[in-house]
Parts: C-alpha cells; sequence; structure tokens
C-alpha cells in the first residue's frame, strides 16, 4: 500500500512539474514473407489447420515509449504499440501491450499488459505438477515491487481478464481485484532463494442463459470476468513453491518445491549442471508423489562458431519420451545458419526437423529462408528452437 500511495502521490507531482526533460521514442518493425504450405496435412479441414501463413503475408507495427524524471527521485513513463497492417493495406488503429510505470532505485509500480508477481520471481526446477502459477497473458495486471538489502520482493493482482472485462464489474466476485500474487528471490552469500505465492481465484467463469457459471454456480449477467477462457495459461488454484541454488566445486545446484493448496499436491525439484570445456552437462528431476515423476538430460556445447543443445526427458513409466538436437553455425558475413531434429511421444512419434538460415542485411534489416516439417502438427508452426513455420518460407524483417 505504501508503494501505491508515494506512485499515487508523484502523479500529481508529474501534474505540476515542468522542470525535467521528457524524452518520447518512436520504433517500428515490418514484416514481408511467403510460405509455400498449405494449411496442414491432405484431407485436415481448414478449420483445424495451425499454419501461420500461406502464400504471401505482411505486418507492420508502430511502437511509443515515452519517460518523465520528476524532481522527487521518481520516473514516470509508459509504453504503448499499434499494429497498422497484418496481411492488408491498413488497419483501424488500435493500442495494445499499454504499461504504465512509476519507478524508483527502491520501489517501482506496473499498471497494464504486465507480469504477475508469482511468474516474474519463481525460478522452477523440471517438470513438476504442481507449481502451475499464472502467465498473464493480456491482462491488466497492477504490480509492484520493492527491493531493500540485496532482495526484490514483488506483489501483484489482476483487474481485468484479456477481453477486457473488469473484475469489479462482476457480481460473483467480491472486490475490484483478483488473484493475490506475490514472489520474491534475492542472493546472500553463495545462495540465491526466493519463494512464490499465488491465491485462488474468484473467477467463476462467463454465466449462460440459465445464470449458471461454468462451474455451477449460481450467478447473474453476462460478460464476466473469465481469465480461464480468455488465458489458457491462467491458473485459479492457490498455490506456494519455495526455491534455492548455490554452486559446489564448479557445479550449480538447484533446488524447488512447491504445493499446490487447492489440489493438495506436492513436487520437488532438483537440478545440476556442470562445465567440462566447452560442453555444460546438465540434469533435472521432478518429483511428483502423486503422479508420475519425470526426468530430462541436458547437453550444451559451444566452441567458436557451432552451439549444439540437446535434451532427452521422459516419465518414470516410459510413456512422455521426447528428445531434440538444435545446431547452429556462425558462417561469417552476417549469416547463421539453423538446424534440428525433434522427437517423441507429444510428437506422436513422428520426427520433426528444419534447415534454414538468416542473413543480416543491416543492424536494422535480415532475411531468413527455412524449410520445416512437422507432419502431425505437434510444434504448431513454431518448429524447433528457431520456430519455423511449416514447409519452406521467405521472410524479410526490418527494425526502425
Amino acid at each position: 500500500m505504501k508503494s501505491i500511495l508515494l506512485a499515487s502521490a508523484s502523479i500529481v507531482a508529474f501534474a505540476i512539474a515542468g522542470a525535467a526533460q521528457a524524452e518520447v521514442t518512436f520504433g517500428g518493425s515490418a514484416t514481408l514473407g511467403f510460405n509455400d504450405d498449405d494449411d496442414g496435412d491432405e484431407g485436415t479441414p481448414a478449420s483445424n489447420a495451425v499454419d501461420d501463413h500461406d502464400g504471401f503475408y505482411w505486418d507492420a507495427t508502430i511502437t511509443i515509449a515515452a519517460t518523465q524524471d520528476l524532481d522527487n527521485g521518481l520516473t514516470v513513463g509508459f509504453s504503448s504499440e499499434f499494429d497498422i497492417a497484418d496481411d492488408n493495406l491498413g488497419l483501424d488503429l488500435e493500442s495494445g501491450s499499454y504499461v504504465l510505470s512509476m519507478t524508483s532505485e527502491m520501489a517501482s509500480l506496473f499498471y497494464g499488459d504486465t507480469a504477475f508477481a508469482a511468474e516474474t520471481y519463481y525460478e522452477g526446477v523440471g517438470d513438476l505438477d504442481s507449481d502451475g502459477f499464472s502467465e498473464a497473458d493480456g491482462e491488466t495486471v497492477l504490480r509492484g515491487e520493492a527491493m531493500f538489502g540485496g532482495f526484490t520482493l514483488g506483489m501483484s493482482y489482476v483487474i481485468a481478464d484479456a477481453d477486457g472485462d473488469h473484475v469489479g464489474d462482476d457480481a460473483n466476485v467480491d472486490g475490484d481485484v483478483d488473484q493475490l500474487s506475490l514472489g520474491a528471490n534475492g542472493e546472500f552469500g553463495n545462495f540465491t532463494v526466493g519463494f512464490a505465492y499465488q491465491e485462488e481465484s474468484d473467477a467463476n467463469g462467463p454465466l449462460v442463459g440459465d445464470g449458471v457459471a461454468d462451474n455451477g454456480e449460481a450467478g447473474e449477467g453476462t460478460d464476466v470476468y473469465d481469465p480461464v477462457d480468455t488465458n489458457g495459461d491462467f491458473n485459479t488454484d492457490e498455490i506456494f513453491a519455495i526455491f534455492g541454488s548455490t554452486s559446489v566445486a564448479g557445479a550449480d545446484i538447484s533446488l524447488a518445491y512447491a504445493s499446490n493448496e487447492t489440489q493438495d499436491t506436492t513436487s520437488t525439484g532438483v537440478g545440476v549442471s556442470y562445465p567440462v570445456g566447452p560442453v555444460v552437462l546438465g540434469f533435472e528431476y521432478g518429483f511428483n508423489p502423486d503422479s508420475l515423476d519425470t526426468y530430462e538430460l541436458m547437453v550444451g556445447y559451444a566452441n567458436g562458431p557451432v552451439t549444439v543443445d540437446a535434451s532427452y526427458s521422459d516419465n518414470e513409466d516410459g510413456t512422455d519420451e521426447e528428445y531434440s538436437v538444435d545446431a547452429s553455425y556462425d558462417a561469417g558475413n552476417n549469416l547463421t545458419v539453423f538446424t534440428g531434429v525433434h522427437g517423441g511421444e507429444d510428437n506422436t512419434d513422428e520426427l520433426d526437423y528444419y534447415v534454414g538460415g538468416t542473413l543480416g542485411l543491416s543492424d536494422a534489416a535480415s532475411m531468413t529462408v527455412s524449410y520445416a516439417v512437422d507432419d502431425d502438427e505437434s510444434e504448431e508452426d513454431e518448429i524447433g528452437a528457431p520456430e519455423y513455420q511449416q514447409g519452406t518460407t521467405v521472410e524479410f524483417s526490418f527494425d526502425f
């Protein structure tokens, strides 16, 4: 509350202070490309296609950012962006990704399209079933943070879901904010520690004609606050987690413990990584007493122009196998080549693979040419580490 009051007072100061110089910057990006894929395998209905583009495609975005240093040590700023073209010759301008910020050396406040506190600070280890913290994706969020003694503590609330439906407009929710989210991390000595927490959400979901919510609870009204439907990464459960890491004899060791209080489940993750020359070896294990334990082996190699990352993961029953190899080569003259393969259960035993390259035409322009195969559409047109599209793609990108 003190941080909020401080920021509120600073808004008044901003309105009357004119001595400090404001800074407003504009930027933008544009893309023009061609993809030859026909939206899925033969016989796949168009409604089920996951292809990003078919044929020529283009888009352009304008970004704006403004900052103002106030006399009391507070800096006020905002940022937003406008899509001005998306496979057409122009759009009615509608801004997105708006964030208002008020920052100082000791505390900060963010309002708009910003992350929740728990996801901001939480550092998970392994594939844990009980650490499914909500991840913001278009919600209106109020988040504050404070720094002291080498630690950073953050707190956030949801103000509106990704469709703009406000918490306070929902008769089934008591209050104007939802799902308190907390997080913190810091260092002391050779240790990094932290915690994360989110309370159970009051969201009921949209009401149908008989006044009954998706979860069967009675209510009134329509178009109510529904973060679950508008964001698949929003979790209504109450979750608590602690985590830490340290280095011993050259090895990095990480631990995490999570408890889903709503589902009454717990998970523990352990991770170790160790460098051997240009190679880094890694191993993570997730203990999930209420389901299946998981593990992952990782190998990373970086030497001169070559980088290679490989991983293999599965669960204790051997029913969730995944493996991948991603490599890149800096060929010089601003050309980088990428290739890789992905496979496993999530790929329905189909092997996905890709090859491509990016040529830097200048500091603000590049050309990418790629060929990728994902017959079972398991990677949904984000194939491999570069997230290439299915088929052959030629794309030009520009930054302004």
